[in-house]
């Protein structure tokens, strides 16, 4: 076996091979499901969805195209992070 040879040609622990081989079985997911960029992208959507919501809130009650503009990004945003999942 492969590992074998290596494992005993350089003397390393079985352990640290398992960790390296699982290491790159699992880059190679990751490179495939891009499960990492994907939740970078949503967490930064819903930390502008929390910002948008809080000048929302301190936004004045009178001003009624501010509060269409703020739905309307967060609607978008909204959607897009539902596209993602």
């Amino acid at each position: 076996c492969r590992a074998r040879r290596l494992r005993l040609r350089y003397r390393i622990p079985l352990s640290e091979l398992a960790v390296k081989r699982c290491d790159k079985i699992l880059q190679g997911y990751e490179e495939k499901l891009k499960l990492i960029a994907r939740f970078e992208s949503m967490k930064r959507k819903i930390a502008c969805i929390s910002r948008l919501s809080e000048q929302l809130e301190d936004a004045e009650a009178s001003d009624e195209e501010q509060y269409r503009l703020y739905g309307a990004r967060i609607k978008e945003l909204s959607h897009e992070i539902l596209q993602e999942l």
